[in-house]
């Protein structure tokens, strides 16, 4: 497969961007309050938050690779590469970042009833400071959108993606081997300070790029595919059992580097296999999923803002219920208000501001100006 086969748009790794958004969406939203445990272990182990962040790097990575060999590794059609991707990343996450600070403004403080979690409770998200404002403007905080680090690490990834793919083109026979020695910098770094340690979160899209430019030309077996998959979910939860005996939320070393790495290499094994044109997950086809796909990076950006904003009203008006039924109230009210807020961020910011970073860019291909070519490679 060569890169301009890879970048072409892929309807299925779109689907699969738009699941992995829902992933994190309702395993966040499920864990604002104290529930039972074995609800909770039953929800992390279906829903893989951590593997599907991993999943967002490698199919940025993939893709990402396929739009630099196609419009030339050359400084002018990088600079129109870098453009695109602010306009991509930036102006959806100031919008959302507006709208949880409006939030946080207009609504009253979290009360104290339902019980919420431990995870929300060490979290800061009170109105911040002129300075934090700024810092979460840049993505370099995340008091107004948790997730936002992610999209940080995305930008420092987009600023190294056209060396990455430069080094990769020159010395692809050596390609593989490099991934496979890099893929001791999670391990390396896991006893760096909090934040330092996502350096090693770049290794992620280096897969992509090896996935990109040297996807295997062989038939994948439709086993594969389901294996990749059952990796993805659930390797996590067994190494985890295998290290305590006994079965551990997934928060329980989420930042542990081992099954990162497998996750990492499920991922690059499942996109490889799709985007080989294999039919294997007929889910990824349907036009819902697809449609998600669409939605995914805002509903990514935007479901924190608003299962905060659902908490305080719960609080509010439902103090005496119990946590499962605020966890019950929470996902049946914020998951549909973050898809629908979601679906609206696309069409009015999303994709005006994607064509206009098409437009005003130069060295774009003809064929770089659809929306959709650029769906997929956001965090």
């Amino acid at each position: 497969m060569t890169a301009g086969q890879s970048s072409r748009h892929i309807e299925a790794l779109q689907s699969l961007r738009g699941i992995a958004a829902l992933v994190v969406a309702v395993s966040h939203l499920s864990t604002f309050y104290e529930i039972p445990t074995a609800i909770r272990l039953t929800i992390d182990t279906v829903l893989n938050a951590h593997a599907s962040v991993v999943v967002f790097y490698v199919l940025s990575g993939f893709v990402l690779t396929g739009s630099l060999v196609r419009s030339g590794l050359n400084p002018p059609s990088i600079k129109s590469f870098y453009l695109r991707r602010l306009y991509r990343l930036i102006p959806a996450m100031w919008v959302v970042t507006l709208i949880s600070l409006a939030l946080l403004m207009l609504l009253p403080p979290l009360g104290p009833r339902p019980k919420t979690s431990e995870w929300l409770e060490s979290s800061n998200f009170g109105l911040p400071t002129p300075l934090i404002l700024v810092a979460s403007f840049l993505a370099l905080k995340n008091n107004l959108i948790m997730p936002i680090w992610t999209v940080f690490i995305e930008f420092v990834a987009s600023l190294f993606m056209p060396i990455f793919v430069a080094a990769a083109v020159h010395f692809r026979r050596a390609l593989i081997p490099i991934v496979a020695v890099t893929g001791a910098t999670p391990f390396v770094m896991a006893g760096w300070p909090h934040r330092l340690n996502s350096i090693s979160d770049l290794w992620f899209f280096l897969l992509g790029v090896a996935v990109a430019l040297s996807a295997p030309t062989v038939r994948a077996p439709r086993s594969s595919a389901f294996i990749a998959l059952a990796g993805l979910i659930f390797f996590r939860g067994v190494l985890h059992y295998s290290y305590t005996g006994h079965v551990q939320s997934l928060s329980y070393g989420y930042m542990d580097p081992l099954p990162a790495v497998v996750e990492g290499l499920t991922a690059a094994v499942l996109i490889s296999i799709i985007a080989q044109g294999k039919d294997y997950i007929h889910l990824l086809r349907h036009d819902a999923s697809v449609w998600l796909g669409d939605i995914s990076y805002s509903l990514y950006l935007v479901h924190f803002p608003i299962g905060l904003a659902t908490a305080k009203l719960i609080s509010s008006f439902f103090p005496q219920i119990s946590a499962e039924q605020a966890a019950l109230l929470m996902l049946g009210g914020a998951l549909p208000t973050s898809i629908l807020v979601s679906h609206a961020l696309y069409r009015l910011i999303e994709l005006p501001f994607i064509r206009l970073g098409s437009r005003n860019t130069t060295g774009a291909r003809p064929d770089d100006t659809s929306p959709k070519k650029e769906q997929i490679a956001a965090p």
